[in-house]
């Protein structure tokens, strides 16, 4: 009797650890991230984009044009640009050319190319 009481208290602890071995030690979550609403950059640049509940991304450099969609993966945005315009402004930055995350802290999302170097921060 006392050794299927042993083996009975060990079973439970095993599963109590199992379970907290599930919990998720990041303090990273994604739930946090909020990408939705419009983000503007500083003056003077006239960059900004919009990202709607579902996703859906609309933005402006100040000369082109651009659509697509916003996904939150772990704790950064990903974005999967369709259509641009190409036209050549001259003294406009082309603030979200090779845009493709962004992380945010706060009120500020930071937009990245794909080999993760900074290329514009905005502000919702």
């Amino acid at each position: 009797m006392r050794t299927s009481s042993i083996l009975a208290l060990a079973l439970a602890g095993g599963a109590v650890l199992g379970l907290a071995g599930c919990a998720s030690s990041s303090s990273s979550d994604p739930a946090a991230v909020d990408p939705e609403g419009t983000w503007q950059a500083a003056d003077p640049d006239a960059a900004w984009l919009t990202i709607d509940a579902a996703g859906k991304l609309e933005g402006d450099d100040g000369c082109n044009h651009f659509t697509g969609t916003a996904t939150v993966v772990d704790d950064e945005v990903r974005f999967t640009l369709d259509l641009s315009t190409l036209k050549a402004c001259l003294g406009v930055t082309t603030s979200f050319q090779g845009m493709s995350s962004a992380v945010i802290e706060g009120e500020t999302m930071t937009t990245r190319d794909y080999k993760g170097n900074e290329i514009v921060q905005l502000h919702r």
